[in-house]
């Protein structure tokens, strides 16, 4: 990754405005205003140049992961 690239994942929504997670935990609150259309709690986004856009290879995968994690627990319960 670029040093002049920043990956932040959509926490939740508040109103008008999105809370961001940055790798390293800390969060960051921006106007709903200034994410890229569609953007869903979840996604995953890159900050370049000022600007976020989605990164959808990189929320596929941690979708895909919480999903095995998930059924992976529910294993563990019966």
């Amino acid at each position: 990754m670029d040093k002049s690239q920043e990956r932040l994942i959509i926490d939740r929504f508040e109103g008008d405005d999105a809370l961001l997670e940055e790798e390293s935990g800390v969060m960051r609150r921006v106007s709903r205003a200034s994410l890229p259309l569609g953007a869903r709690e979840g996604d995953c986004l890159l900050k370049q140049d000022g600007r976020l856009y989605p990164d959808p290879n990189r929320t596929l995968q941690r979708r895909e992961q919480a999903a095995k994690r998930l059924e992976k627990l529910l294993k563990k319960r019966k």
